[in-house]
């Protein structure tokens, strides 16, 4: 989420049109949640306004929904109402059923809360005394 908060001051942009370039455009898999904080919902508020993807997340975790993906970040959100809300990695499976982790960051900028979540390796299955590691490719 640094990354994405330099960008949009290098730009001159908010940090949400920031989010959204930096997922649309990433060549791994990854993803952004901009919605609503998940423990001071709104009655009549739609929880996730975007679910944005990358490319090869749309391809390679279709089946990753944007519900699944906010009961993922409600669990590591503080109650807080700004600023950094939590952090920490997820297993997602891919449509081939390999596990992989991303790290997630969870930022209120008051107004919406912003979620980006990183791809950052296939996680390696034990069987008996082996270990079988998946390729990305």
């Amino acid at each position: 989420m640094a990354h994405v908060k330099a960008i949009a001051t290098h730009f001159d942009n908010t940090i949400t049109s920031a989010l959204w370039r930096y997922v649309e455009y990433c060549d791994t898999p990854c993803l952004g949640i901009i919605g609503e904080h998940p423990h001071h919902i709104p009655t009549d508020a739609k929880p996730v306004a975007y679910y944005i993807r990358s490319r090869r997340f749309e391809v390679e975790f279709a089946s990753i929904t944007e519900e699944a993906v906010f009961e993922l970040i409600r669990g590591h959100c503080s109650y807080k109402k700004a600023g950094p809300l939590g952090s920490s990695e997820w297993i997602l499976r891919d449509e081939r059923g390999i596990a992989h982790a991303f790290r997630a960051e969870t930022f209120s900028n008051r107004y919406q809360v912003l979620t980006l979540a990183n791809h950052r390796r296939p996680v390696p299955v034990t069987v008996g005394s082996v270990t079988v590691s998946a390729d990305l490719t």
